[in-house]
């Protein structure tokens, strides 16, 4: 889990490549025994099937990213905030003063930035 969140927020892919080959190397046991890789086997989902970033910027990103976890569940989603400057991929240059902005992405290509609550969670529903 750890080289996927790293790689999701560096967009290093290297990392990537290493939770790949971590998976592949345990797959035949998981099946064999798969009550004791349940970690293992959500990895296998996120592998599987699409991930996305949901990355919320501005002065109320913290509050905004819990009230959005308050009211829907984001499987396969690495959820990201921040109220300032970031060096880091996901939020580069997305921080607009005084507004709080939501950036849904996957395979780093994003939908439109919005404000609203409602939109983002449209954007992900659909």
């Amino acid at each position: 889990q750890l080289f996927f969140d790293v790689y999701d927020q560096t967009a290093e892919g290297h990392f990537e490549t290493l939770a790949h080959a971590m998976v592949n190397q345990i797959h035949s046991k998981v099946f064999r025994y798969g009550q004791s890789y349940s970690q293992w086997l959500l990895l296998a989902l996120r592998q599987a099937y699409p991930h996305r970033e949901l990355a919320v910027v501005g002065p109320e990103a913290k509050s905004a990213l819990e009230a959005l976890t308050a009211r829907v569940y984001w499987p396969n989603t690495a959820l990201c905030w921040t109220a300032t400057e970031s060096d880091l991929p996901i939020f580069e240059g997305r921080l607009s003063p005084g507004q709080t902005l939501y950036y849904l992405c996957q395979g780093r290509s994003c939908q439109m930035p919005t404000a609203e609550l409602d939109t983002v969670l449209q954007q992900f529903l659909f």
